[in-house]
């Protein structure tokens, strides 16, 4: 039996209000050009890159590595931890730092106990973060890899589900929100229907985290990994694991190294290794602590603004455009509106050349977008305002014309 009928629901029955005056403070730098480009690499918000740079300049000019400054750098780690986990709804010993959402990926696909034969479930709108992961353990491990449309309704996705699985079925590995479309999914259905079933859940939440509110806990999947510079506004080159508490010692560690345990230097100066505690313990070499810092500020500063009133603010921007660019003759809209709809809106256009229309937007009014093979994809981030909206609408038509 498959769970009961659920929709995706925006965050808050109430639509709250975003301090947008606030928010464009965070992002001086986006004076002059507009930046609609946020689901490939976000900017960094000012509270992020104080923090970053702080630490930054204290590693760069003395030295990290000393008796005064080394335990305070790596406690502001662990308080980023912290600070993460509890954006997400995780507690701090089931999250992981990496330099991205691949780095997640990749240790739960080759952490996994692995038999031949075994199968995995994935959408046809998934990132190659993922796809190129999977293709590399398919072939390593002689697994199955089966593809269902990511879809908004939650039945329609549960029936896909059930038509794709058999006994083999070890993993079902969806993205929150989509990375083409914007969709987002039931995230909290499938883990239900999966768990039921024995079979694990890895979320790509890539496009989720800072976008719309997460709880990984009460969503209840195993496994989540995420970007810290998308739409958190992180550092370049942060990510996270979460790995459930009941989860970390089913996966294999395939990658390991001195951070994977604290060493300790004894009065004998013997040399001993502990192994840390958590999902921490799958981290490994020499990290960007710094970044990792930065990362927890840029969930501080998200947490402050309201990430229901992100949420809200960024439907709203893609309804907005929605509606502007269905006006235009041959443009048609990709991505789901109502509960489904997230601040990512894409549109194919007539004509075919989606490059040319993104070269032009830059070139003649600095709006960055994103072409795909068969459209544009718009970024509605939460320093877009109304008026911006406009503006690109009579960019588009004007470049189409």
């Amino acid at each position: 039996m498959r769970a009961a009928k659920t929709t995706p629901m925006p965050e808050a029955t109430a639509t709250p209000v975003l301090d947008l005056t606030r928010v464009r403070r965070a992002f001086p730098g986006l004076e002059g050009h507009l930046y609609l480009n946020t689901a490939g690499l976000g900017p960094t918000c000012l509270a992020a890159q104080t923090a970053f740079l702080q630490w930054h300049r204290i590693v760069a000019n003395r030295g990290a590595d000393n008796p005064g400054d080394f335990p305070r750098l790596q406690a502001a780690t662990q308080a980023a931890r912290e600070q993460v986990a509890g954006f997400i709804g995780a507690h701090g010993d089931e999250i992981a730092f990496f330099g991205n959402a691949t780095d997640g990926a990749n240790l739960v696909l080759h952490g996994i106990d692995w038999r031949a034969g075994d199968e995995v479930i994935t959408s046809r709108e998934e990132h190659p973060a993922l796809v190129e992961s999977l293709r590399s353990v398919c072939a390593r491990f002689d697994l199955d890899w089966r593809e269902i449309p990511l879809l908004a309704e939650a039945d329609a996705l549960l029936d896909a589900l059930s038509a794709a699985t058999t006994d083999r079925t070890r993993l079902v590995a969806l993205s929150w929100v989509g990375h083409l479309t914007g969709t987002r999914i039931d995230m909290a259905a499938v883990c239900r229907w999966a768990a039921a079933r024995g079979i694990l859940t890895l979320a790509d939440a890539a496009q989720a985290v800072g976008q719309i509110v997460m709880d990984v806990a009460a969503v209840g999947t195993d496994f989540c990994y995420g970007s810290g510079h998308k739409w958190c506004f992180g550092p370049i080159g942060t990510g996270f694991l979460y790995v459930r508490r009941d989860r970390l010692d089913d996966l294999r560690r395939s990658w390991t190294g001195a951070p994977s345990g604290v060493i300790a230097i004894g009065p004998e100066a013997e040399k001993r290794t502990q192994e840390l505690v958590g999902a921490a313990r799958l981290e490994f070499g020499t990290r960007p602590w710094p970044s990792y810092i930065g990362l927890g500020a840029a969930t501080g500063f998200l947490t402050e603004i309201g990430v229901p009133a992100i949420a809200a603010h960024g439907r709203a921007c893609a309804a907005q455009l929605a509606r502007r660019l269905q006006e235009l003759s041959g443009v048609t809209v990709a991505s789901p509106m109502g509960a489904a709809a997230t601040a990512i809106l894409m549109c194919r256009l007539p004509g075919g050349d989606p490059q040319r229309v993104a070269a032009r937007l830059w070139e003649e009014y600095r709006i960055a977008v994103r072409a795909l093979p068969d459209g544009l994809r718009f970024s509605l981030a939460c320093y877009v305002s109304d008026e911006q909206v406009e503006l690109v609408a009579r960019a588009v038509h004007d470049v189409l014309a």
